[in-house]
């Protein structure tokens, strides 16, 4: 409360009421509210004129977005984590559990085994790094009900409800990839069709509930001679910019030849695209005929704003007169044309995204088996080094491995630590769960009754 507020502005506080003086005059005037009647219409007439512009300008050059309610803040308190309860049965069907709870471990919510008539298990393509900055995790099972298998899936969100999916989706499922939940209802996915040979699509937003798709953009190969490509690589914090790693491509009749970095938004319906340099530009540039994964520079890291691309590379370096291969990390920032160089020795296992990027882009984590690095996207330093059991990462097999999950805030990352008595078999059920704060360096284990973190979601 303020303390110089007047007494008679303090809500509640019983005022006296104060008796007319003989000077005290009150004086009703009465008006001519007719005189003002023309001004009024012609206001309504230039409202209405505006509105009608407005709204004919926002049909022709918009797209219906599904998801509206999209957060622009800070990712800091906007994240919940989803743990896997310990002890869980192996047996299918057999009843399965998980927790919700804040940043710091405390549980808000207790997830039956059952949900919607479907004993729901996270979908593995939905539980890494690919989904840093998801609203959500994709649930699903498969049932016997004879004399066929029923598929169920649901979207949880990040306060624990479980939402089921359209039936019409599920059955679409083996055409969507790289799918990114942007609200407790709705997800963006990338839809594959073949034509006569020939492999073109879409980027859409699906209504989880209804089935209803909003198709943003559609793509098709540029060239006879290349192989279309289009990787999604994440969604950033605020849930609406998503980044995509494009080649020899044509996205809404935008011709992109070679390599380039595409950005959609989802609030303004926008796409633009950054080509890149040589020899960046070649990267992902395959001929028809050739083997992708012979050809393709993979894995290839891009930061949530489209601005940071981390790759790794072989070279031949010679010491003492014995040459050997060295793989090296580069960190290129596209705006400054600044390449530096990673001091990690960490080969990142391939995959839809093997880097973690931090939420305001100025870190990125690497790992390999039983080592992980976070690495300023700056200049390349590690500010956080681990190695468990203290074992080259590049032999094989491990007692020990360490699995990223993803960042809580801007300096907080969460990751798992697994040991074995069967050298290179883990069971993510003995696992504990961790967070580094790569300001102070300070490690805090979550409690082991948790079980395992499985993935961290936004609100």
């Amino acid at each position: 409360m303020d303390l110089n507020q007047n007494q008679q502005d303090v809500p509640g506080l019983k005022q006296q009421p104060q008796p007319l003086q003989n000077n005290d005059v009150q004086v009703v005037k009465s008006f001519n509210w007719m005189k003002l009647l023309p001004l009024i219409l012609g206001a309504l007439i230039v409202v209405s004129i505006i509105c009608v512009y407005l709204f004919g300008l926002r049909s022709k050059n918009t797209k219906y977005v599904l998801t509206n309610n999209l957060h622009n803040s800070s990712p800091s308190s906007l994240t919940t984590l989803l743990f896997e309860k310990p002890n869980r049965e192996p047996m299918p069907g057999s009843p399965t559990g998980y927790y919700i709870t804040d940043a710091k471990g405390n549980i808000l919510k207790d997830i039956s085994s059952k949900a919607s008539d479907a004993i729901y298990s996270p979908s593995p393509t939905n539980l890494n790094g690919y989904i840093s900055y998801s609203r959500g995790i994709l649930f699903g099972n498969q049932m016997y009900n004879m004399p066929v298998f029923v598929t169920k899936m649901a979207l949880l969100d990040s306060g624990g409800t479980a939402t089921s999916l359209s039936s019409n989706l599920v059955n679409k499922m083996e055409k969507f990839s790289n799918i990114f939940v942007i609200s407790n209802n709705a997800f963006l996915a990338l839809v594959v069709e073949n034509q006569n040979d020939t492999t073109v699509g879409r980027y859409s937003e699906f209504d989880a509930i209804t089935g209803k798709e909003n198709a943003l953009f559609n793509y098709s190969p540029v060239s006879s001679l290349y192989q279309p490509y289009i990787q999604p690589k994440d969604i950033d914090p605020s849930g609406h910019i998503t980044t995509f790693l494009v080649s020899d491509i044509t996205i809404n009749s935008q011709i992109i030849n070679g390599t380039a970095v595409a950005k959609y938004d989802l609030l303004t319906n926008k796409l633009s695209v950054t080509n890149l340099p040589l020899p960046l530009s070649n990267f992902e540039r395959v001929k028809k005929g050739q083997d992708p994964g012979q050809f393709r520079v993979d894995p290839v890291g891009l930061s949530l704003d489209g601005n940071i691309l981390v790759y790794q590379a072989s070279q031949v370096e010679t010491t003492h007169g014995i040459s050997k291969n060295v793989w090296v990390t580069h960190i290129y920032n596209i705006a400054l044309g600044k390449d530096v160089t990673a001091n990690t020795d960490l080969i990142e296992p391939a995959g839809l995204n093997s880097f973690f990027f931090s939420p305001d882009n100025k870190f990125v984590v690497l790992h390999e088996a039983n080592s992980m690095d976070i690495v300023s996207v700056n200049n390349g330093k590690i500010f956080q080094h681990f190695n468990l059991g203290n074992k080259n990462p590049g032999s094989y097999p491990h007692t020990y491995n360490i699995e990223p999950i993803g960042w809580i805030d801007n300096n907080t990352f969460a990751y798992i630590t697994e040991k074995t008595d069967n050298p290179g078999s883990f069971n993510p059920d003995n696992a504990s769960s961790h967070t580094v704060n790569v300001v102070t360096h300070a490690i805090k284990d979550f409690p082991q009754n948790l079980g395992s973190l499985r993935a961290i979601i936004y609100k």
